[in-house]
């Protein structure tokens, strides 16, 4: 955001890749090319210790993409909320206390990606973003809490230093996520939020992708009726879009103040199509097994 020059770290994107996804979409089974590397999640945020902005690669190369604000706003915006709120700065310093970015741990990767959720949610309002970043970084929280579980050779010292952290950030921060649970809890408001923007939500795809994504979060946390309550509406809204649309792409005609769809404009609702079919097939498969969980859930007859 401040233009000052540093140095970042990240894996070679073709040096690994993913070979399955959670239910939430979490990217898991990373394989690597040649000798197995640092697990990803680790070096995904990248960090300026100038005006301290930590975001992922993509967002820190380009945070304001689609908002007209210059970045040195942001920047400025960031200092004097450093310099007016104290409780603000005494969580950013000391989450960016001792961050080497060459380095590789959990610590310093819960550390960044705290950062990161709280750095997006004090200028989440100021950059337009409609929530989605707090509730892409909450997510990102939640999978790396998971990752902790599986991923960490040195996991009790891991959890051992978290609680400490967890425990001296309340003071200033009451609502800390501190579990997988909370930060994913944390991504459904979020994205309720955004549904609430009205220049966001009054696009109905943008409804329907924010529902899927609820969904599928509920789904983790296994809150399975809450999860088919959701795709339900999920289906009304993409079936009534889906119907409108062909009707569009299927008239042939010059009626008064109705014009036949050409060139650019058909081939993006050719595109809206193809994507409302993929979803809703999608979301088929998430109602089965949706149905199969709430199945084993029902009490057995005696």
């Amino acid at each position: 955001m401040c233009a000052l020059a540093g140095v970042q770290y990240r894996l070679n994107p073709r040096q690994f890749w993913n070979t399955n996804r959670e239910v939430d979409l979490q990217p898991t089974g990373y394989r690597f090319r040649g000798q197995e590397g640092v697990h990803p999640p680790l070096l995904a945020m990248w960090h300026c210790s100038g005006c301290y902005f930590t975001a992922e690669a993509g967002d820190f190369q380009n945070p304001l993409e689609g908002v007209l604000i210059r970045p040195e706003t942001v920047a400025f915006a960031l200092k004097e909320r450093m310099r007016t709120d104290v409780g603000f700065r005494r969580v950013v310093d000391m989450l960016r206390a001792g961050i080497r970015l060459e380095s590789a741990n959990f610590v310093q990767a819960f550390k960044l990606h705290l950062l990161a959720f709280k750095i997006w949610d004090a200028i989440g309002a100021m950059v337009k973003q409609d929530y989605l970043k707090q509730a892409k970084y909450s997510l990102l929280l939640a999978w790396l809490y998971r990752d902790l579980q599986t991923a960490d050779p040195a996991r009790a010292q891991t959890v051992a230093q978290l609680e400490l952290l967890h425990a001296t950030l309340q003071r200033d921060w009451p609502d800390v996520p501190k579990t997988e649970t909370a930060a994913l809890q944390k991504a459904v408001t979020y994205y309720d939020e955004s549904l609430s923007i009205s220049t966001f939500a009054k696009d109905p795809m943008n409804e329907i992708m924010t529902h899927h994504r609820i969904g599928r979060i509920q789904m983790k946390m296994g809150q399975f009726e809450a999860a088919r309550d959701i795709f339900r509406k999920n289906t009304i809204i993409a079936q009534a879009i889906a119907v409108q649309a062909r009707q569009q792409l299927a008239y042939r005609g010059s009626l008064p103040g109705r014009e036949e769809v050409t060139g650019a404009a058909r081939e993006a609702l050719v595109d809206r199509q193809r994507k409302l079919e993929s979803l809703m097939t999608d979301e088929s498969r998430l109602n089965d097994t949706l149905r199969a969980a709430l199945a084993a859930q029902a009490p057995k007859p005696r």
